[in-house]
């Protein structure tokens, strides 16, 4: 009983979800990667960085590569500036270059990953 009734309630989200324009999720995924700069900021955490790839999977998943893509520069974005508050400033802004270049290369690589296993699994459904 709770299976089918927690099967209905998920599905019932993802109709929901489906319905939304891309800008929702694209808006949506700038604010969470921006909450996730502050969570980043606040606790000096390491660990933070893998929350970074949500707002980017969450995008990818239901506004499509590009906007994916679009989504992979913002949270590049977000962690570096939260790098430049953090890191003391005699540090070589080359290391800022390496960072956002390896930053942007690991989320793209994301991207990509991600809209091939969609296309495989709606092949999968078919």
């Amino acid at each position: 009983m709770y299976n089918v009734i927690m099967k209905k309630f998920i599905v019932n989200i993802l109709e929901y979800l489906h319905k939304q324009n891309k800008s929702f999720f694209i808006l949506s995924g700038i604010l969470f990667s921006f909450l996730i700069g502050i969570l980043d900021y606040i606790t000096l955490d390491f660990f933070v960085f893998e929350l970074y790839l949500l707002p980017v999977a969450v995008v990818i998943w239901f506004a499509g590569r590009n906007a994916g893509i679009f989504m992979a520069f913002v949270v590049t974005l977000s962690e570096l500036s939260i790098d430049a508050l953090i890191v003391p400033k005699h540090v070589s802004p080359w290391v800022y270059c390496w960072n956002f270049s390896l930053n942007l290369s690991f989320f793209i690589a994301v991207v990509y990953l991600l809209v091939f296993l969609k296309k495989m699994l709606i092949k999968l459904e078919d």
